[in-house]
């Protein structure tokens, strides 16, 4: 929340002790990203692009969800995956100390 910017390599990964379906919000996020869902086995379940929405009260934020249950959330700059020909099904490399 509140950066203004992302390094163009770089993003956010989070890890939950558990799978479950996720949903994330953009709430006082200022940059638009790409939200990268992915199970425990590393594969991607979806890729959501999420965009700012200034001035927009918590209960009319959009959710951006799951289609399956997630262990991991990436979090990059929006486009990313698509300049790498990112896509469902892929599988990404999560060190095994996030586990």
């Amino acid at each position: 929340m509140y950066r203004d910017k992302l390094d163009i390599e770089n993003g956010m990964l989070f890890v939950f002790p558990d799978e479950d379906y996720r949903g994330f919000w953009m709430k006082n996020t200022l940059i638009p990203l790409d939200i990268i869902f992915v199970d425990k086995e590393r594969q991607i379940i979806n890729i959501e692009e999420a965009y700012p929405e200034p001035n927009t009260s918590e209960e009319n934020l959009k959710t951006y969800r799951s289609d399956r249950p997630a262990k991991y959330v990436i979090e990059t700059n929006s486009s990313f995956t698509e300049r790498r020909n990112i896509e469902e099904g892929d599988r990404v490399v999560i060190p095994d100390r996030f586990n």
